[in-house]
């Protein structure tokens, strides 16, 4: 080639060359295609430039030849499918709620920048201050090359939705709070019903009614199971900010669980994370505490605001999955401390530094 080629051209030419037939008319995703990284570089020979890459290399072509690098060819492994990936690229988008798109074939992140149109009457507006930075710059060795794919940030928008539905549906939705009234007109049925009772037994042996024997059993009935419903009174906002805050606590744990226990790290099919987010909810119900240390803190408001477990199924929880998973949690984190792969502090300051990072 005359000019040196750009990252669309060098696509082309290497797909040109496969001719992959399973690439025909397939849709590559980081659920279900094994996506790597295919390194490419650009030499330069009497003055014409060559593509190397894994399938096509010379001898001549040296260190000394290199003219420059092309970092974000991918190359899907299944069907031999190449993928040029920018912020325009043909992948689906993932847009999460820090003005970010997730391309769903590699992972990599990159900014929303949204474009106003002009017209007659409307005055220009300054653009925002967009951090255009590498968004995979912790992720690239000395040479530029990625080393691992994003995909951990496409099942983190993901996990973050999925997380945040559960919890509102399991505290702020319209199905529980309709649970909640049943249960407490339940209750007072029950209640007039025992005062009823003692009324007619009254009447019966004709001695006089006492309203503070009828006011107690009437609230020893009702106060029998306590009060949820004047916890999951909040105003949008209010309600908003506490699924946020859970979500964000969720992932900090989930994280903490794959990536710093022995257990995590050997058998992660074990922390599904659908499953995990009721388990871990109901984990920081009670919370978890070794030699001291807080690891998964008690909350308060959980304590007194969660469903029966029993319950779980209406809001779409398999009680079987959620009581092995609690269970899995727990043996995690006692086994790596047992043996000494990391102190109980480790622990619980690792969740906190992740709780920070998550931005939602």
């Amino acid at each position: 080639m005359l000019v040196c080629p750009t990252p669309d051209v060098v696509e082309q030419q290497i797909t040109a060359m496969l001719r992959s037939r399973k690439a025909i008319g397939h849709v590559c995703n980081a659920r279900h295609c094994n996506i790597r990284n295919f390194p490419v570089e650009i030499h330069v020979k009497a003055k014409l430039f060559y593509i190397k890459h894994p399938f096509h290399k010379q001898p001549w072509m040296t260190a000394a030849t290199v003219h420059r690098k092309v970092v974000d060819i991918y190359c899907c492994k299944n069907t031999g499918k190449i993928h040029y990936c920018h912020a325009k690229c043909c992948g689906d988008k993932i847009v999460s709620d820090n003005n970010t798109e997730t391309c769903t074939i590699t992972g990599q992140q990159f900014d929303c920048l949204l474009v106003q149109s002009y017209g007659a009457g409307i005055r220009s507006q300054g653009s925002k201050p967009v951090d255009k930075s590498d968004p995979l710059k912790c992720l690239r060795d000395k040479d530029g090359r990625v080393t691992s794919i994003g995909v951990h940030n496409i099942k983190e928008e993901e996990s973050k939705k999925e997380a945040a539905t559960l919890i509102y549906a399991c505290l702020f939705s319209v199905k529980r709070i309709e649970y909640e009234r049943m249960k407490e007109a339940e209750l007072m049925r029950e209640g007039e019903k025992i005062v009823n009772r003692y009324k007619r037994h009254m009447d019966q042996t004709k001695q006089k009614k006492v309203y503070i024997v009828q006011r107690t059993l009437f609230e020893n009935i009702v106060r029998r199971r306590p009060a949820v419903l004047p916890y999951l009174r909040k105003t949008p906002k209010e309600a908003e900010a506490t699924v946020n805050d859970l979500t964000r606590r969720v992932l900090a744990y989930w994280k903490m669980i794959l990536f710093q226990t022995m257990v995590g790290m050997e058998n992660p099919s074990q922390f599904n994370f659908r499953h995990f987010t009721p388990s871990c909810l109901y984990l920081m119900k009670e919370g978890i505490t070794s030699n001291g240390v807080a690891i998964i803190p008690k909350d308060r408001y959980l304590q007194c605001s969660l469903p029966n477990p029993n319950t779980l199924e209406h809001y779409g929880v398999q009680t079987k999955q959620f009581t092995k998973t609690k269970k899995y949690i727990v043996e995690a984190i006692r086994h790596t401390i047992w043996n000494k792969k990391h102190t109980a502090e480790y622990l619980r300051d690792y969740a906190k530094s992740e709780y920070e990072k998550v931005a939602i």
